[in-house]
Order: C-alpha cells, then structure tokens, then sequence
C-alpha cells in the first residue's frame, strides 16, 4: 500500500510505502506523481519503506518504466528505512543518479525530519 502524506507540498512529496505494492496502486502513484510533473516540472519525495514494504513483479516494472521514462524530472529522493541493503543500494544508486542531477539519500527512520527537510532545500 501507497500512503501520500499530509505533509506533501508543490512538488515535494511524502510517501509511506508498507505491504506489497500491487499493480493498481502503482498505476495510482503514478498517475499522480505525473499531474506533479505537469504542475511543477519537477519531483522532490521522501519515501518512507516500513519492514514489509514491496513491490509486486508487475508494479515494480511500471515503477521502474516511469522512473526511467522521468528521470529527468527528478530532483531529489530521501528513502526512509532501517534497511542496511537499501542503505547500500541508495548509495550506489545515488552514484549513479549523480549523472542525471538526481540527488538520492538514505535516512534512518529517526531522521524522517532531516530527510523532509533535505527533500525541501
């Protein structure tokens, strides 16, 4: 399941991702995140993954043809997570992500404010 936080603003956004994911909510998210993109040009987010958080075979595939067909209207993504695998793979991401003037960064859940407030600088 995809919960759009309250605290989400222009194009900032805030998400709690927990349980799987399936292929509906993702066309849900991003059918938003793409009025975002046609509102404000770009995307900030923070996305909170609780421990369950997962994505279904045919969700993650449209999860990963948006983020590729948009990676351009990304700015800035703080994944929130105790995960020290995603800790690792948001590290390697972000080398990567550098190359499209994404910045990405991992925070543990105690530093959801710090991330917020990173997502909005």
């Amino acid at each position: 399941m995809i919960d759009y936080l309250p605290i989400s603003q222009g194009n900032a956004l805030a998400f709690r991702i927990r349980g799987t994911v399936s292929l509906e909510q993702e066309q849900h998210w991003i059918s938003e995140l793409q009025k975002v993109i046609d509102e404000e040009g770009k995307l900030r987010m923070m996305v909170i993954l609780e421990e369950d958080a997962q994505w279904g075979i045919k969700a993650g595939i449209e999860d990963l043809k948006f983020a590729l067909k948009h990676s351009k209207e990304f700015e800035k993504i703080a994944i929130v997570s105790n995960s020290q695998v995603m800790k690792w793979l948001v590290s390697i991401d972000d080398f990567f992500a550098s190359f499209l003037n994404i910045s990405e960064q991992h925070f543990l859940p105690e530093q959801q404010a710090e991330a917020w407030q990173w997502v909005q600088q």
